[in-house]
């Protein structure tokens, strides 16, 4: 038994087909409900986020010294209608303890291309030889401030490893 299908009665039912797929995702939940306060800050041309909940801390012990290493997450969107390629090094990214303590920027990254409105992640890494300054940012007494520059323009982020909260200021 052959059926056949008019052009016309196929657009009506691919047009149904898509007014059902459509509508299905106006019945749930908003992706909103419960989600955590947006810290992105806009640097120029660029949307720039942390994620102190994906970002992580390790120690490294070799010839007895122990160096902490601290490796935040942060997302940048090229907000531009064209691909970027954007040189990452000490003068985007500074980091220090919320006692002052300077934290040693040892990451070697490389380029990152920037298609026009899709978040890049990129993970600096940051190093410090003071055991107990690295175990006070661990645990969360003292707060890691993350400065990244783009565009001439700097937000500071706040970040407490131990209740996994942050903060930013645009400066």
């Amino acid at each position: 038994m052959e059926q056949t299908f008019s052009r016309r009665g196929f657009l009506k039912g691919a047009a149904a087909a898509a007014l059902a797929v459509s509508a299905m995702g106006l019945t749930g939940c908003s992706t909103d409900d419960g989600a955590e306060p947006s810290t992105a800050v806009i640097l120029g041309d660029y949307k720039v986020d942390v994620d102190v909940r994906k970002s992580t801390r390790r120690s490294d012990t070799r010839n007895n010294k122990t160096t902490g290493i601290l490796l935040p997450v942060v997302y940048i969107t090229n907000q531009t209608g064209s691909v970027m390629e954007l040189k990452l090094t000490a003068s985007v990214f500074k980091a220090a303890a919320s006692d002052g303590t300077e934290l040693k920027f040892d990451s070697a990254l490389q380029p990152l291309t920037l298609v026009q409105k899709v978040p890049a992640s990129v993970t600096p890494s940051f190093s410090t030889t003071d055991e107990e300054v690295f175990q006070k940012l661990s645990s969360g007494e003292l707060s890691l401030k993350l400065s990244i520059t783009l565009s001439g323009q700097t937000a500071v982020y706040t970040m407490n490893f131990g209740n996994l909260t942050q903060t930013v200021e645009k400066i």
